[in-house]
């Protein structure tokens, strides 16, 4: 699937792999699949279509575990952009919060865990 002609059958076949090869634990093979599209592409690997949101906190712990800086800031600044874009949309807030979190090593800050919940009413 790697070497398929169209490139979002490329791009998903290297997240897929990424995130296989980080479920077994080894970081060291995600990030090496991550890359096998070419350095700068592992950069613009997200959005895959259609975006599951969770996967911004998988792809910032491969990029954490890999120690690439320059990685971890396009994930944060991917899923801040996407956060900015859709502010009434609470799960994307919390997704953010928690890609934030592991970037900074804490969990995400009481207030927004409570405003991201659903409250009474909420569907």
């Amino acid at each position: 699937m790697l070497a398929a002609t169209a490139p979002s059958v490329r791009q998903h076949a290297a997240w897929f792999l990424a995130s296989h090869a980080m479920a077994q634990g080894d970081a060291v093979e995600a990030h090496r699949l991550l890359r096998a599209l070419g350095e700068h592409e592992r950069l613009d690997l997200f959005p895959l279509f259609p975006h599951d949101i969770a996967l911004d906190a998988e792809m910032a712990r491969i990029a954490l575990a890999a120690v690439d800086d320059e990685l971890v800031t396009a994930v944060v600044a991917a899923a801040e952009r996407r956060s900015a874009l859709n502010p009434g949309v609470r799960s994307i807030q919390a997704a953010t919060a928690q890609v934030r979190g592991l970037v900074k090593q804490s969990a995400p800050s009481w207030p927004m865990r409570s405003s991201c919940s659903r409250r009474p009413g909420d569907r």
